[in-house]
């Protein structure tokens, strides 16, 4: 989350998470309606939605993240979702350079996100090394 405050829910209210600013964190869910509260004033996400047979390809070498995301897929309940972790500088530095990129240069965006979500993980992983992992599955 980028700016702002935004809170997830099951349509019967079932509290997901709540998404605040200067932190991001891995999610899976099942097809399914969901609830979105944003809080008043400015709201600003980024989702990354990743095709997961590149993330299983590129997160051998991750121990905390390969068994987390395998137990993520094998989750057979409505959501999972990892601990939230807090942005530093580096962050928002590669989430800057994406706003540089035009629109109509989709290869170099591409490529620039894949990289971006690679170093991403490596980053993701080293946070959840630091501090007690949990994951919390429904």
């Amino acid at each position: 989350m980028l700016d702002g405050t935004t809170s997830f829910t099951t349509i019967e209210s079932i509290k997901i998470t709540k998404a605040r600013k200067n932190y991001f964190y891995v999610s899976a869910n099942h097809i399914g309606t969901y609830g979105v509260n944003s809080y008043r004033g400015y709201n600003l996400a980024l989702v990354i939605s990743i095709e997961e047979s590149w993330v299983m390809e590129n997160i051998k070498e991750y121990s905390i993240l390969n068994r987390s995301l395998n137990e993520m897929l094998e989750n057979t309940g409505q959501f999972s979702v990892m601990p939230h972790c807090k942005m530093d500088e580096d962050v928002y530095n590669w989430l800057g350079q994406l706003l540089i990129i035009k629109s109509g240069k989709p290869k170099i965006l591409k490529k620039m996100l894949e990289g971006f979500v690679s170093r991403g993980l490596e980053y993701y992983e080293d946070l959840l090394t630091l501090k007690n992992y949990l994951i919390y599955i429904q």
